[in-house]
């Protein structure tokens, strides 16, 4: 099972980073499945996790962003685009512009929930969660929205979705 992999260790840089991770692929589906977990991205100014066309991935109890650091410096934590059949578990998402996006989960859909505790956590994030495209099999329960900040510009939507989104 892939919980005897090892982790990857925790990326601090005393440089701002432009991206934590990325995969990418021209056709969804090819490439195998991906673990991404216990991992904490911080200090990096566009996508912590930029995942194109892959298939079946699973990104668990990672932390995305800072709250020392405003969103403007911290643009997105996770980007799925043209994934498929992945699950979001458990993560942290804190003070991002976009927490997180999805655009064009196909048919074949996703989850975006809790595996064993309280789902995602999305904290002073402007945008929590984004959804466009064909997102018809697309599955987002339980997760927590908290934006105790009064200031409009630190909050606009704890969801946006744009086009199909499966009923939840």
């Amino acid at each position: 099972a892939h919980r005897d992999l090892p982790s990857f260790p925790t990326c601090r840089s005393s440089e701002i980073l432009q991206c934590g991770f990325r995969a990418f692929n021209t056709t969804s589906g090819v490439f195998s499945t991906q673990f991404i977990e216990n991992n904490r991205f911080e200090d990096i100014s566009d996508f912590c996790v930029w995942n194109k066309a892959g298939n079946n991935s699973i990104f668990q109890n990672n932390f995305f962003g800072h709250q020392a650091f405003s969103q403007s410096a911290q643009f997105a934590g996770m980007y799925l685009e043209n994934c498929h059949g992945f699950e979001v578990l458990d993560n942290q998402f804190d003070k991002l512009f976009f927490g997180m996006a999805v655009n064009n989960s196909l048919k074949q859909g996703g989850f975006i929930g809790p595996a064993t505790g309280v789902g995602n956590i999305f904290t002073t994030c402007n945008r929590g969660l984004t959804a466009w495209q064909n997102n018809v099999r697309l599955e987002i329960k339980c997760n927590i929205f908290n934006n105790p900040s009064p200031d409009p510009n630190d909050y606009f939507r704890n969801w946006f979705t744009l086009d199909i989104l499966q009923d939840q």
